[in-house]
């Protein structure tokens, strides 16, 4: 299967280390809905958190390279880009309001946090997705950078507005994708895994299929019903 399938070609992970993950899976996913449901912080601070958690989980999942995996086995470089890009996240959520204050007079610390970060992030992405996300990525960053070049033409006034604006607000990384993705789409995954393992999904299948799979267009009348169930209990 890891052969033909992208999505399944992931570290393998057995015994005690793939309990420790799939713990802190499950805490993650109680995490993302604790913070949907009660939080009341700066969406900097959740956003930045929530990207945080998915560098870890994602470098701890996806190797460098697509192939011949070794089980149980994350390469020191791996560790240390996962550390890297995790504590710069979670650095901005710790001194979001701090940073937010400073706007584009940010400091050279913060220049070099948002570049780290960024960086982490676009090579979690090339592991997911593949590189033609990453040409995109790199084509719109050289065309920002250029823009900025040109309106302040100072080097430093170009890096320090393009990583504010990429990584210090809500229009860069942590945009409405993300946020969507942290509010929304994390929820449905969590809750359609709930209803596959509990097997209620089969269930509302099942039910459908014995209401309306006998009549006329009975395939059509089995998946509006059953949709309508699933989407009743998500």
């Amino acid at each position: 299967m890891r052969k033909y399938d992208r999505e399944s070609n992931t570290r393998i992970w057995t015994g005690v280390p793939k309990k420790v993950i799939n713990a802190l899976m499950a805490v993650f996913s109680v995490y993302c809905i604790g913070m949907t449901l009660f939080s009341t912080e700066l969406p900097e601070t959740k956003l930045a958190r929530f990207l945080a958690c998915v560098v870890i989980i994602g470098y701890l999942i996806y190797p460098v390279r697509k192939g011949k995996v070794r089980p149980n086995s994350m390469p020191w470089y791996d560790i240390v880009i996962m550390v890297l890009g995790a504590a710069c996240f979670f650095y901005f959520a710790f001194y979001a309001l701090d940073i937010i204050k400073l706007s584009t007079r940010i400091q050279p610390i913060h220049i070099a946090v948002g570049i780290i970060g960024t960086l982490v992030l676009m090579e979690l992405c090339r592991r997911c997705v593949g590189i033609p996300i990453l040409v995109v990525v790199i084509c719109l960053l050289t065309y920002a950078l250029y823009n900025q070049f040109q309106a302040s033409g100072d080097p430093y006034l170009m890096l320090r507005n393009v990583v504010y604006k990429l990584f210090y607000t809500t229009s860069g990384v942590i945009g409405t994708p993300v946020n969507v993705c942290y509010t929304y789409i994390v929820l449905f995954i969590i809750f359609g895994a709930f209803l596959e393992r509990t097997g209620i999904a089969a269930f509302f299948i099942s039910f459908a299929n014995k209401v309306a799979g006998w009549s006329s267009g009975g395939a059509a009348k089995v998946a509006v019903l059953s949709s309508a169930l699933c989407g009743m209990v998500s």
